[in-house]
């Protein structure tokens, strides 16, 4: 009798191959049966499993028992097994091995900027590369002129290949200006780089001329406000340039130079070979017309003009209030949002008389009054808030103050309409109030005295004589049927909020137009008129 051992399989392989080599993996079965059964290979990224198509060029070379990709890349980073499938007594089963995860190295080449220099007879664009340690090396190297491939076997172009630093271009002319780019592949991809030819090189039969240049503003002719602004150009000269000059003009036609060692202008050139102007925070005085003056043994030469705008504006702020009259507690909204061009905001606050507000030694009772929240919250709202309060808002601009809030006393005033009916000669009048007040006014009450008198008395405004009259917010009212009641009597309103009082008087009759009502129109109508 003979024991029946299970087949078993393993693979083997390195787990780490440098893009475009190539990665190999073996299988390995045991078993104590001379078994000749099909492995199948998959890979895996995550719950994803792929059943490897070994017939595929990719994988040239592979066998029953050996998987070979010819040349690896990013996108083969799987995880790989294999497995077999036998049948047994009438039952089918499959046997899998272990999984290599595989770990493609590499990245793409490093490509420097490229460079220009002239001679006299010829224009070089000179470049460098370079891969990192345990990336495939670059393998092609293309040129282009305004998007179209250069024919590198044109006697005109010298170098500009994988084992060379630098592309000649020959007897250069008005034809070969234009944008130059560079680029550079390996196994993991490519980088390009590129530089603009704006003006023609110097021809051999033109050498003894005066140098030619030509300046471009970055990002754009129009900037942010404190952005970054920088001025390039490119120069052609033969002989080489000598001295380069910045300089400025408010009108395009009276240029004056400036002096590019100013802290104002960090980071600027004036370097014949490397020309540039930074201006590392443009402001507004910055705005104008910007060329660049350079010169050589034989004269003197400016380049094109361009002009420099700078847009921006200050925070934009609104503000309104809100008075919880339960909680005793007041709330100034204040929003600030900026235009698309302006800088952002720097800092947020209130001020009180003039002064800026000390949120934060408040104790708790005041809050807010930050960039992530404007607004501002005063709690426990007492006479000692009483004041003019307004938001500031900072960029790099300048700063911007919101109108200005007054916490105090009611303001109050009182207009009137005289209202008579067409078949009688009594008149009505009617007094509504009109209150501004920050707070907002949490009591109104009408008073009423006799004139020669001094104690005054809650007036019932439910009473027959003042129907239609009212104490409640936010607009009291006071009906007279009878205009001669204002020839007794003195009518007082006051009007209370968190920090104080207001008294008004009514003691004479208005000298307003009549209006005439219908015969037919009654009390009540003439109190829905009134509103």
């Amino acid at each position: 009798m003979f024991l029946l051992v299970e087949p078993g399989i393993r693979i083997k392989g390195k787990e780490e191959v440098k893009c475009g080599d190539i990665a190999e993996f073996k299988a390995e079965v045991t078993t104590a049966e001379n078994f000749c059964m099909p492995i199948i290979w998959q890979r895996h990224r995550g719950k994803s499993v792929e059943i490897i198509d070994t017939t595929l060029q990719k994988y040239s070379g592979s066998t029953n028992t050996k998987l070979v990709i010819s040349s690896v890349c990013k996108e083969d980073a799987f995880e790989y097994q294999a497995s077999l499938s036998r049948e047994s007594n009438g039952n089918k089963y499959t046997v899998s091995s272990n999984i290599i995860r595989l770990s493609v190295l590499g990245d793409m080449p490093f490509l420097n900027d490229l460079k220009v220099t002239t001679e006299e007879e010829s224009v070089t664009i000179h470049y460098n590369f370079r891969v990192l340690e345990n990336s495939p090396q670059v393998q092609d190297m293309q040129w282009r002129k305004n998007d179209q491939t250069l024919n590198m076997k044109d006697v005109k172009f010298i170098g500009g290949g994988l084992n060379d630093s630098c592309l000649v271009i020959s007897s250069p002319s008005g034809n070969d200006k234009g944008n130059y780019s560079c680029t550079v592949t390996n196994a993991v991809g490519s980088v390009t780089k590129d530089i603009d030819l704006e003006k023609e090189a110097a021809p051999s039969n033109s050498r003894k001329d005066c140098p030619c240049v030509d300046i471009s503003i970055k990002p754009g002719p129009t900037v942010h406000f404190a952005s970054n602004t920088k001025i390039t150009a490119i120069v052609m000269s033969t002989p080489q340039p000598e001295k380069a000059q910045w300089q400025k003009s408010k009108d395009g036609n009276v240029f004056l130079a400036l002096d590019v060692k100013r802290s104002k202008y960090f980071g600027s050139n004036s370097s014949p070979g490397c020309p540039c102007l930074v201006i590392p925070k443009t402001t507004f005085n910055d705005i104008g017309y910007y060329r660049l003056q350079i010169s050589n043994k034989l004269g003197v030469n400016v380049s094109n003009i361009v002009y420099l705008k700078v847009t921006g504006s200050l925070p934009n702020i609104t503000i309104s209030h809100e008075t919880d009259i339960n909680n005793r507690t007041i709330k100034f909204n204040g929003g600030v949002f900026l235009t698309e061009d302006s800088p952002d905001i720097h800092d947020v606050f209130w001020s009180k008389n003039g002064e800026k507000i000390d949120i934060q030694g408040s104790g708790g009772r005041l809050s807010g009054g930050n960039i992530n929240n404007p607004s501002l919250t005063i709690r426990g709202v007492s006479q000692e808030d009483v004041g003019k309060y307004h938001l500031t808002a900072v960029n790099a601009i300048g700063q911007n103050d919101s109108d200005v809030i007054t916490i105090g006393d009611p303001c109050v005033n009182i207009v009137s309409e005289r209202y008579e009916k067409e078949d009688t000669c009594n008149e009505y009048i009617c007094f509504l109030v009109i209150i501004t007040s920050v707070p907002s006014p949490c009591y109104a009450q009408w008073y009423v005295k006799s004139k020669g008198e001094e104690i005054c008395l809650p007036l019932d405004v439910n009473a027959e004589e003042y129907q239609g009259s009212t104490n409640s917010l936010p607009r009291p009212k006071l009906v007279l049927i009878d205009k001669n009641y204002l020839k007794r009597n003195i009518y007082q309103i006051i009007v209370t909020n968190f920090v104080g009082s207001t008294v008004k008087d009514i003691s004479e009759i208005p000298e307003q137009s009549k209006v005439p009502l219908l015969p037919s129109l009654d009390k009540s109508r003439l109190l829905t008129l009134v509103h």
